[in-house]
């Protein structure tokens, strides 16, 4: 699509545009053009990682060490590893 060019783009997503390239970005319009999309954030994603972390590493008996680890409360340790469904000693 080479008579699209970037001026063509609304201006709240040249960033967007240039940082996928224009065709990528054409491509994307097309699939999800007219649709509203949240994108998590980083700080969404790294927390998702440090959850399964702590679930993995869940022996029944290092809550304390967990959130020290994590530099996170106990009690969000205890919810993290309740919410996976695991019981908590």
């Amino acid at each position: 699509m080479d008579y699209i060019k970037i001026e063509d783009i609304p201006e709240e997503f040249v960033g967007l545009a240039n940082f996928m390239g224009i065709d990528k970005f054409i491509e994307f319009c097309n699939e999800y053009g007219g649709i509203a999309i949240y994108f998590p954030s980083k700080k969404t994603l790294l927390r998702n990682g440090r959850n399964r972390e702590i679930i993995k590493m869940y022996n029944g008996k290092n809550i304390k060490d967990l959130a020290r680890a994590f530099e996170i409360s106990e009690v969000q340790v205890r919810n993290i590893i309740r919410t996976s469904g695991k019981c908590i000693n």
